[in-house]
């Protein structure tokens, strides 16, 4: 049969006898209390791509039938909800998303996007109300080359310089022939690979179906010393 479980009016919290309500989730709008705002200045700073890439506004839209736009989650042994917003644009690209964090503040995490759907930036921000760690941010952008293949990221910490985190390249097929962890790391030791240096490169291989068999196959196949 149905089992009706009533709402109380003031916690939004399940009132049934030995049940708890985890997690409510809301669709096609923001009719729910307690919604976090929209922060145009956090998306701006998602705003790292060079100019040229065919930068997406990033801007809400109001159309968002069908899509998650938030949830209110419960804090265990509390009638505490934390309450948390997802925002979309016309193209239903998912630019901004916000969550409660346990030290009562919001974590951000905002993304711009190219014109055909491609993740061009994004931008972090950790909230600890009342922490050193207050406000803390992480800026990330990638690069892609004319066939819009992925070929690099880079990452800023705080008001530190960009750093490049990865780097790969592709096969005549489009195939990742090669990773790099951390290119600028001992670049002037050399290494292996295209260029040299970095922490660590990754040698792709693949049979004549374009099935991968290995990752570094001939270290890993290599006998005698490392």
């Amino acid at each position: 049969g149905t089992v009706i479980l009533p709402l109380s009016n003031s916690t939004g919290l399940l009132t049934c006898t030995n049940c708890i309500a985890l997690q409510f989730n809301y669709y096609d709008g923001f009719a729910y209390s307690g919604r976090p705002a929209f922060s145009a200045s956090i998306a701006a700073k998602a705003a790292v791509a060079p100019v040229g890439s065919n930068q997406q506004p990033m801007v809400p839209t109001a159309r968002l039938k069908g899509f998650a736009t938030g949830s209110r989650v419960a804090v265990l042994g509390t009638t505490t909800l934390h309450n948390n917003a997802s925002y979309f644009d016309n193209r239903g690209n998912l630019i901004q998303q916000i969550s409660r964090n346990l030290r009562a503040a919001n974590d951000f995490h905002s993304y711009q996007y190219a014109w055909d759907g491609r993740v061009l930036g994004s931008a972090y921000r950790h909230g600890f109300s009342g922490g050193v760690m207050s406000n803390y941010e992480i800026l990330t952008r990638f690069g892609y080359d004319l066939l819009g293949r992925l070929i690099k990221k880079e990452q800023k910490y705080g008001t530190n310089a960009w750093r490049e985190m990865v780097n790969q390249q592709y096969d005549n097929l489009g195939r990742v022939s090669g990773k790099r962890l951390s290119p600028t790391y001992n670049a002037h030791h050399g290494g292996i690979g295209p260029g040299g240096g970095g922490l660590e490169y990754q040698a792709y291989s693949y049979n004549i179906r374009g099935q991968m068999i290995g990752i570094n196959k001939d270290f890993a196949l290599k006998t005698g010393s490392y």
